[in-house]
């Protein structure tokens, strides 16, 4: 008796794949637009350079500061967006 040959997977698992990518390519944009308005802000550019003076004044301290402030805007966006205040 032969062996018994079970369906293949990898169809799914590309289809998988492709909705992950297509899913990762429409949260993109929408962080990338949020990113750019905080370049541009000066009070943001002022609140990072104040937090990095006070974390060290150095390129780390820096980095440190604009990754710390980047991601309580970013928490900050998701609350108003989940509260619908936008």
């Amino acid at each position: 008796m032969p062996p018994r040959q079970s369906p293949r997977v990898w169809p799914w698992a590309a289809a998988a794949a492709a909705l992950l990518a297509l899913t990762a390519g429409f949260h993109s944009p929408a962080r990338t637009s949020a990113s750019d308005s905080l370049n541009t802000d000066p009070i943001f550019r002022d609140a990072v350079s104040a937090l990095s003076t006070q974390l060290g004044g150095d390129a780390t301290a820096r980095m440190l500061a604009d990754t710390m402030l980047r991601q309580e805007a970013a928490e900050r966006e998701q609350q108003q967006a989940a509260s619908g205040r936008w």
